[in-house]
C-alpha cells in the first residue's frame, strides 16, 4: 500500500489499486500461529489482527474491550476470492467459509515465511517470534455519541 500511495498519491485511489493486484497474486506463506493455546499450521493467505474495526477485516471488533479479534484467511478459489470480496464490502466477512476468527488477548506468531508484517500499513521488520498484545489502558479513546 505504501508503494501504490506513492504511485497514485490519493489514499482511496491506492486502497483500490493495491485490492486489485491483490486478486491476481494471492500469495501463500507458510504460517504457524498460536491463539488461546491453539496451534494453527498450513498455508495461509492473510492474518488480520485488530481491535477495532479498521478496514473491515475484523468486523466484529471492540476498542475498549481488551480483545483482539484475529482473522485468518485459508487459500480460496479465484470465484470465493471475488465472493469474499463483496462480503468484505457488506461487513460479513467472517461468514466466509475461507475465515477462521478468533478472540484472544495474546497472539503469537511463531513463523511467517516470506511473509510480510505490516502495522496500519506500515512494512515492519520480520522478527520471529512475534507476540501481539493489548496493553491496557494505554491511550485514551474518545467515542462521539
Amino acid at each position: 500500500s505504501d508503494g501504490t500511495r506513492r504511485f497514485w498519491g490519493i489514499r482511496e485511489l491506492s486502497f483500490v489499486a493495491s485490492m486489485f493486484l491483490l486478486l491476481f497474486e494471492r500469495k501463500l506463506y507458510r504460517t504457524h500461529l498460536c491463539i488461546n493455546g491453539e496451534h494453527i499450521r498450513g498455508r495461509i493467505m492473510t492474518v488480520c489482527v485488530g481491535s477495532a474495526r479498521g478496514y473491515g477485516l475484523t468486523p466484529s471488533a471492540v476498542p475498549y474491550n481488551g480483545w483482539l479479534d484475529v482473522s485468518v484467511i485459508y487459500r480460496p478459489e479465484l470465484i470465493q476470492l471475488f465472493s469474499g470480496m463483496w462480503m468484505l464490502l457488506q461487513g460479513r466477512i467472517l461468514n466466509h467459509k475461507m475465515v477462521k476468527p478468533y478472540r484472544t488477548r495474546k497472539v503469537k506468531v511463531l513463523r511467517a515465511q516470506n511473509a510480510s508484517v505490516s502495522l496500519d500499513g506500515r512494512i515492519l521488520d520480520r522478527h520471529f517470534p512475534l507476540e501481539i498484545t493489548i496493553q491496557p489502558e494505554a491511550i485514551t479513546l474518545i467515542i462521539p455519541n
